[in-house]
């Protein structure tokens, strides 16, 4: 399969043990959170109505169930590494960015052709979800045995979706 791997460099040092830092004083462990990133595309009427053409908002986000525990985790404070699989277009592109200027450090396997990875949610005016459409192609994707051991570099444990 083409692939076009995206990594961001790897932290810590080659001298220091997994959940360790160069002082030898104990630190965060570094999770690896392997599975679905994509596009959520949140639509919200301001009003519950018949009518099929409503007035509300439209919210775009990162999410998808590995990607959003990614995130948790660095809001506390946990050094994180999400894999996951994408396509090449200006979404991802843009999906990457947000991604790592939370702090995740991203490991994605771009393929080109591959479908756009999003959630379409059509919510009700008090925010619950009505209907939902779901595209994520990551589940067709197998990652070489390389690419999951580099991954696993300096790794203490390991979270998979299988949503």
């Amino acid at each position: 399969m083409n692939s076009n791997p995206v990594c961001a460099s790897g932290q810590g040092s080659s001298s220091s043990s997994p959940g360790t830092t160069s002082g030898s004083t104990p630190g965060p462990k570094r999770a690896l959170v392997a599975g679905s990133a994509h596009l959520d595309i949140l639509a919200r009427p301001l009003a519950d109505s018949t009518h099929r053409d409503r007035i509300g908002s439209v919210g775009l986000e990162a999410g998808g169930t590995a990607c959003n525990a990614a995130f948790n985790l660095r809001r506390l404070g946990q050094p994180v590494r999400l894999m996951t699989a994408w396509g090449s277009g200006a979404m991802e592109r843009l999906m990457a960015s947000h991604i790592q200027g939370t702090g995740v450090e991203l490991m994605v396997d771009e393929i080109p052709g591959m479908p756009l990875a999003a959630f379409s949610a059509l919510l009700t005016a008090e925010g619950d979800l009505a209907q939902a459409i779901s595209c994520t192609p990551v589940d067709t994707h197998t990652f070489s045995a390389a690419r999951i051991a580099r991954a696993l570099d300096e790794i203490d444990y390991v979270l998979v979706e299988a949503n």
